[in-house]
């Protein structure tokens, strides 16, 4: 506001500069962020920013404190407080081993399956949690770890199976010895939307940025 109150005072336009600070979902902070940042910053040179990453659950509670002045999350957000955006529609599937043959291997009946997750608040998490509580398999348990790459290596070596955006795999680490198995069609898709909160102001450097995020997406 005292930016735009000394461009108005001296007549004229000041430079879009300034710090954001946006938080994100691992996931979304691999495959989609680096292209939302490098065509802003083609238009805005100046603008800084400071990306946080963390769970749906934590990453919130920032935004709602005031740490962050928004973040991209997933999944169905019903705070009043927030503001909500929807930005994309990711496909999901399980990702697995290439040992893993096959989706009904997954699910054998005796066999003990482990998830390969990150912390609690991760929407994925929730989602793969309920998709293999009917499943007939004697034993799940949970392996956490707050990092994307290692989840996905100890998924390749076959230590457990993971829940992910397909694209992610498919962009991103297709070098990696990992199969993707398709979801059932009620449950393949998550949406990952941004959130901000509705009582506080943005800065030029912020609006420009969420307009571009808004106006058409460009990954």
């Amino acid at each position: 506001m005292i930016d735009q109150t000394k461009a108005t005072i001296n007549g004229g336009e000041q430079p879009v500069k300034g710090l954001v600070r946006i938080g994100c979902i691992h996931t979304t902070a691999a495959l989609r962020v680096p292209g939302m940042l490098q065509h802003f910053g083609e238009t805005y040179p100046d603008v800084e920013f400071k990306l946080k990453t963390g769970t749906t659950e934590a990453l919130i509670k920032e935004v709602l404190s005031c740490q962050l002045d928004g973040a991209f999350v997933a999944g169905d957000i019903t705070d009043a407080r927030l503001s909500v955006q929807p930005i994309l529609t990711e496909k999901l599937g399980i990702i697995a081993s290439s040992l893993i043959t096959s989706y009904e291997q997954l699910q054998q009946s005796g066999r003990k399956l482990k998830l390969i997750v990150f912390s609690d608040g991760c929407s994925y998490r929730k989602l793969a949690e309920r998709l293999t509580k009917d499943w007939p398999v004697s034993k799940i348990s949970l392996i956490e770890m707050d990092t994307l790459e290692g989840i996905l290596n100890a998924v390749e070596k076959n230590v457990g199976v993971t829940l992910m955006p397909v694209a992610l795999i498919e962009k991103l680490y297709q070098y990696k010895n990992l199969k993707v198995f398709s979801l059932p069609a009620d449950i393949s898709q998550m949406t990952t939307v941004f959130v901000k909160r509705n009582d506080v102001g943005m800065s030029k450097a912020y609006t420009e940025f969420y307009r571009s995020i808004t106006d058409g997406y460009k990954a």
